[in-house]
């Protein structure tokens, strides 16, 4: 049975290998760059504020579901430079 590092560790590069990997930094310069607050940014995902926090603050990571939605949100915002 694997121990919570080794199954962080395995998410980490499941996520990496599928492409879906946002780093703590971007997640908080993606907020920024739309100029939303955290909680904000949790209601457009269906997540709770201290969620989007602990993804900032690198301590957990966001499932891949949250990843591909965090994705989209990264999408209309180099749309809505252009």
């Amino acid at each position: 049975m694997a121990g919570p590092l080794q199954s962080r560790a395995c998410l980490a590069v499941s996520h990496l290998i599928q492409g879906h990997y946002m780093s703590p930094a971007e997640i908080r310069k993606l907020r920024e760059s739309l100029g939303l607050t955290q909680e904000q940014v949790a209601k457009k995902l269906g997540a709770g504020r201290a969620t989007i926090a602990r993804w900032e603050a690198g301590e957990t990571k966001p499932h891949r579901l949250y990843e591909q939605a965090l994705e989209k949100l990264k999408a209309r915002a180099k749309m809505s430079r252009k």
